[in-house]
């Protein structure tokens, strides 16, 4: 990613814990409608689609952050000798 920079801290834990902050993204909307005394259409309707934007949103961050991680890890491409 070109515009964004080196990787950031929060692309690099998106992808080392994603399956962890998907799993809390669940939970959180889950206990929100829980504990929701007397949840309405709207509560719903927002739950429903401030879910999948999370999920898109650590997806993406895993995705970029995964990428920019295992090419530091991997160093520079072998150069091969021009002959």
């Amino acid at each position: 990613m070109h515009g964004l920079g080196g990787p950031g801290r929060a692309r690099l834990c998106a992808g080392a814990g994603r399956r962890w902050l998907t799993i809390a993204a669940l939970l959180v909307v889950a206990l929100v409608f829980a504990l929701w005394n007397h949840p309405t259409v709207l509560t719903v309707v927002l739950l429903v689609l401030v879910l999948p934007a999370v999920l898109a949103l650590v997806a993406l961050l895993a995705a970029s952050g995964g990428a920019t991680a295992d090419a530091l890890t991997r160093g520079p491409p072998p150069t091969r000798d021009a002959r």
